[in-house]
């Protein structure tokens, strides 16, 4: 599968980690410098290395990374799917995931599912910019977060909000102010593109409030002015 700069961004992310893609990302072979949240150290890497549990050298801990069976089902569910654990949750044995998008239940090991090996049934996972899309802007409350005031979230996605965002614990704090509908993708991607550019400066970087993505594109305030709420 290749991967988009944003999905790879959003799966650094995930992490808690950051990425800078060096001179631009072509594929996942393209050099990348990753900061480590532990030790703010840099070090040099690619996609590749990094989705198959390739880390910060610096921090011993995370040198033969066991993760708990908490940790594993955690990470499915980050990326929208759920799993069962039939044969234990060591990165060598066979799980049963079923796809949060089509609903098909396959049976990778964790060990590859951290790799990136996804449901056989969708071809594509992600954005597809040759298809269909929307282009969507949400009002994100967190009491915890931004000093108790909600944060604005610009996206686009081939699918509806609501399947882009599955897991509850989005759900209860998400609401859709705008939704912009594309015939192409790659329009929706230019516009998401400029309003980055444009409201650059009232990025977010606190902690994670969504759990299906990062904190990519997230405002700290309503940069469209789109929110009756708050108006």
């Amino acid at each position: 599968m290749a991967y988009t700069e944003q999905q790879q961004r959003d799966y650094v992310e995930a992490q808690g980690d950051t990425v800078d893609f060096l001179g631009g990302y072509k594929n996942s072979k393209s050099p990348v410098e990753i900061t480590c949240p532990k030790c703010s150290n840099p070090y040099p890497s690619n996609m590749d290395r990094y989705r198959r549990d390739s880390r910060c050298r610096s921090c011993s801990d995370l040198k033969r990374r066991r993760y708990t069976k908490q940790e594993q089902r955690d990470f499915v569910e980050l990326h929208g799917d759920t799993v069962e654990f039939p044969n234990g949750f060591g990165g060598k044995n066979n799980v049963d995931v079923t796809c949060g998008e089509c609903g098909c239940l396959y049976h990778p090991s964790m060990g590859n599912y951290r790799g990136g090996s996804r449901c056989p049934s969708c071809t594509k996972r992600g954005f597809d910019p040759s298809k269909s899309a929307i282009l969507y802007y949400l009002r994100v409350y967190d009491p915890e977060q931004n000093d108790g005031n909600p944060l604005y979230k610009i996206g686009i996605t081939n699918y509806t909000v609501k399947k882009r965002y599955q897991l509850t614990h989005d759900q209860e704090k998400i609401e859709e102010l705008h939704i912009v509908d594309y015939p192409v993708g790659q329009e929706a991607k230019d516009h998401e593109a400029i309003l980055k550019d444009v409201h650059r400066a009232y990025r977010y970087y606190g902690p994670k409030v969504l759990k299906a993505v990062g904190i990519t594109e997230i405002y700290t305030c309503d940069v469209l002015g789109l929110d009756k709420k708050r108006s």
